[in-house]
């Protein structure tokens, strides 16, 4: 039983792997080191999808420390504090 539990477990893994290398050359993308947050996208109403470059904007190493904060945390920003969240 464990070792059928291995196998299948193996067999979906290796399958993922190939399904997410068909994504990739579908997408026309040949290294996943080159998939960004504008490739992937997410239903986010019934009939409105968004990337997640869209949800989530991508921001510069520090941009927190330095402020530049982009439009979508802002507000969020305004309520951290160290001590608590408000």
């Amino acid at each position: 039983m464990i070792n059928e539990k291995k196998q299948r477990i193996a067999n979906y893994h290796d399958q993922t792997l190939k399904n997410f290398v068909e994504l990739l050359g579908a997408a026309g993308i040949k290294d996943s080191d080159h998939l960004t947050r504008s490739h992937i996208y997410r239903r986010v109403f019934m009939n409105k999808v968004h990337t997640f470059e869209d949800i989530y904007p991508s921001m510069e190493p520090g941009a927190m420390i330095h402020e530049h904060i982009p439009e979508k945390y802002q507000d969020d920003f305004k309520k951290a504090f160290v001590e608590s969240w408000h």
